[in-house]
């Protein structure tokens, strides 16, 4: 599956952040913030986010199915998103 752009700038962010320590699911607006991938607005953002769940590279808190729309986005990359995101060929 090909990821979009945007998508593919938050995953990359969200492997970057999983080297840090903290726990395994993290608030994705703040990862954004952080890392500083920009956004139009939280919707756009939960698109991005559900993109990544489609693709099996991140999951969800409490494993829903489908990102709520309205935060917080709490979410965790998987060892597929590592290895999408290019960190497990490091």
């Amino acid at each position: 599956m090909t990821l979009s752009q945007n998508a593919s700038k938050l995953l990359n962010a969200m492997a970057e952040d999983d080297q840090l320590p903290g726990g395994a699911f993290r608030d994705v607006e703040g990862i954004c913030e952080e890392f500083m991938v920009s956004y139009d607005n939280q919707s756009q953002l939960a698109d991005w986010l559900e993109e990544l769940c489609e693709a099996g590279a991140v999951i969800l808190e409490d494993h829903e199915l489908h990102v709520s729309p309205t935060p917080p986005f709490l979410a965790s990359i998987t060892l597929h998103g590592l290895d999408m995101a290019g960190y497990l060929s490091r």
